[in-house]
């Protein structure tokens, strides 16, 4: 009696087991591509099994299938430079209609919108470097992780730190506030790291510091090496938006881990940030955007604004090719925000991997930006199709490793293993 008591015993207990495995979704696509490697993998059979990435072979494992044809894998993408929480048409008193116009409620609402965008067009995972209210994208954040809204997941910087205004293009003294709504006005070392202490409170992963706003003004080297001394003791990196050689120079001396724009770099800054491991995040875009969007200016300045974009195209390109060949880390970043007729927000954010194309980057050097460096210079995971790692994968059509229009065929995205719905 005993022994078929413990026998029943064993069958409940397998049974339960049985129950409570984990499903394993496996998915069937022509080819996978390793970026970091270069490797494909093909034909590609993809398992999932609890969010995470089970196994990738070329033979197929057991397991529920999905067919997902002439498509290839590759990690989700990730973009570390975005501003879901901003919208800009193109005026130099945009950013006051923005702050002025809209409650953080609607820019909350219009967020769940381009994130939802964003994620259809691969993107998995977008650094918000600030331009949110005080602290929507970590609101943004919280409601995405905890499944309320979908959207990709979202490293916040809440308010940038910068010099007095932001990146207002002029504010009459009573607006001022406008600047702090926006903005961590930091003047001195010391406001410094209460700027970044306070960051931390309010639930930010990273801090973007604006070294040059514009109009003289900056955030000088002993408050910049503040900012980097607070962050890294918390273990967090900073970004510094930097668009002259100058600024440049002092973000990389004072050890920021990231040069955000850099149009202006030049080589021996390029040099100190290959040395020092510091990515640059080129937020550039094809001639072919600037083409259109200098449509925006009335007929008779449109000729002016295409020499001047083109102009600033070439500067831009030469910027990143030398980088290319500093061997700088090279992080993607989009820094999409502007109000066009060129596509929705996911449409936007593609828009950069032509510009990286044009200065003569590889397919592959693209999807590295786009995942496998992105992923080291931010210390996340999710960006490689290893066991273990977050099942995060687009599906794309064609081969990006031989096309980068690829890298803008999103058949379909999975976001921690859950396919995303089209709706």
């Amino acid at each position: 009696m005993v022994g078929a008591m413990k026998a029943l015993w064993l069958v409940v207990l397998v049974s339960c087991w049985v129950v409570a495995a984990p499903k394993r979704t496996v998915l069937h696509a022509a080819r996978a591509v390793l970026p970091e490697s270069g490797k494909v993998i093909s034909p590609a059979w993809l398992s999932i099994e609890n969010h995470r990435i089970a196994s990738l072979s070329s033979t197929q494992p057991e397991g529920e299938v999905t067919e997902l044809g002439e498509v290839t894998l590759v990690p989700g993408f990730i973009d570390a430079h975005s501003h879901l929480l901003y919208v800009e048409a193109a005026t130099a008193d945009a950013m006051v209609g923005e702050a002025t116009s809209l409650d953080e409620t609607d820019r909350a609402l219009r967020a769940v919108m381009l994130g939802k965008q964003a994620l259809r067009a691969g993107f998995t995972t977008v650094r918000d470097l600030g331009n949110s209210g005080r602290s929507g994208d970590v609101g943004l954040r919280r409601a995405i992780a905890a499944g309320w809204v979908e959207g990709p997941r979202v490293l916040a910087s809440t308010r940038a730190l910068a010099p007095p205004m932001g990146q207002f293009y002029r504010l009459a003294p009573q607006h001022l506030a406008l600047a702090e709504q926006e903005y961590a006005v930091v003047r001195t070392p010391e406001q410094a790291t209460a700027a970044v202490v306070d960051a931390l409170a309010e639930g930010a992963d990273c801090i973007k510091v604006i070294v040059d706003a514009g109009r003289n003004r900056e955030v000088d080297a002993a408050t910049l090496a503040a900012i980097v001394t607070r962050a890294h003791q918390a273990k967090v990196k900073v970004a510094a938006h930097a668009t002259t050689s100058e600024a440049a120079q002092r973000a990389v001396a004072a050890g920021v881990d990231s040069i955000e724009h850099g149009y202006e770099l030049n080589d021996a800054t390029l040099a100190q940030m290959a040395k020092k491991n510091i990515a640059l995040v080129p937020t550039d875009y094809p001639i072919a955007f600037y083409e259109a969007f200098s449509a925006n200016e009335p007929p008779e300045a449109q000729a002016a604004a295409r020499a001047q974009f083109a102009v600033f195209r070439a500067t831009s390109k030469r910027r990143l090719q030398r980088a290319v060949k500093a061997k700088v880390p090279i992080v993607y970043g989009s820094d999409a925000y502007m109000k066009t007729a060129l596509g929705d927000r996911g449409r936007e954010m593609q828009w950069v991997f032509e510009a990286y194309a044009e200065a003569g980057m590889s397919s592959l050097e693209i999807l590295r930006a786009l995942t496998s460096t992105a992923a080291r210079q931010l210390g996340i995971d999710g960006a490689s199709l290893a066991a273990g790692e977050r099942a995060d994968i687009v599906a794309l059509e064609g081969d990006p490793t031989k096309d980068v229009k690829s890298l803008s065929r999103v058949k379909a995205v999975f976001k921690n293993g859950e396919r995303v719905s089209n709706d």
